[in-house]
């Protein structure tokens, strides 16, 4: 009873033993099991959906189950990709590799892998035309998008019907919306191709209301705009780490 509350749980004594009461959020904490393989196994079960967790003594399950702990890594499920969308200059591809860091999981860029494929993505336009780029973007987000990892999305490969439909289906898709004003900024120093004849902001514009639907159609979590990365990463962490949508968060 004292160990479990050092996680925050809220206890109540009864004549044989003690009720764990629901509505509070519990934390990590190092425990102690007391040389008991019981204890041992039933707080790595808390930990699973707990983060922080730890446990002083988990050599002990070897007097009952030695290999209760390559089994339980062998039977947790791999968490859902985690997909971040948005236009072009919304700040995917700076927060993808820290939430990846705070998770534990595998950083991918679709427009990153697609270079390492296909060379530059403005020489490719020029050369090939959006349509095709479209396609190929639309099969690099299919090799991209796997349990583990989290994926920053290319600003418009929601514009394929395809794309959205494996969003939807394998990902848990979390939309980082940002300033118009902020989005033509930071476009104006980058070297990224055109979608069309339009100055930058009408182009902005036009494609940001083109896209919208698109993004609430398919978000799962909606992060608001201009919060700063660090911000942004906590509370998508934060988000996902809810104990029942931890465990909704993760697929066999």
């Amino acid at each position: 009873c004292e160990e479990l509350a050092r996680t925050g749980a809220d206890l109540a004594h009864t004549a044989d033993g003690f009720l764990v009461r629901s509505g509070r959020a519990l934390h990590g904490a190092r425990l102690s099991c007391h040389d008991d393989h019981r204890l041992a196994m039933a707080f790595a079960l808390l930990g699973q959906l707990v983060p922080g967790i730890e446990i002083d003594d988990p050599g002990c399950v070897s007097k009952s189950y030695p290999r209760f702990f390559a089994d339980l890594r062998r039977a947790r499920p791999s968490p859902r990709c985690i997909a971040l969308v948005d236009m072009r200059g919304a700040g995917k591809s700076t927060l993808a590799p820290l939430l990846a860091a705070e998770l534990g999981l595998e950083c991918v860029d679709s427009d990153a892998l697609f270079e390492c494929e296909r060379g530059s993505i403005r020489r490719f336009v020029a050369r090939e035309g959006w349509p095709a780029f479209r396609a190929h973007e639309a099969a690099i987000l299919a090799q991209c998008v796997g349990p583990g990892r989290v994926v920053a999305v290319g600003g418009g490969a929601l514009e394929t019907p395809g794309a959205r439909a494996l969003l939807k289906d394998r990902a848990i898709v979390v939309w980082l919306q940002e300033d118009e004003a902020t989005l033509i900024a930071r476009l104006a120093q980058a070297d990224r191709p055109a979608l069309g004849t339009l100055p930058l902001a009408d182009e902005v514009h036009e494609a940001l209301a083109r896209r919208t639907p698109l993004y609430e159609d398919v978000a799962d979590l909606v992060i608001p705009k201009n919060g700063g990365v660090d911000e942004r990463c906590a509370a998508v962490a934060a988000w996902l780490r809810e104990p029942w949508r931890a465990h909704a968060a993760c697929s066999a």
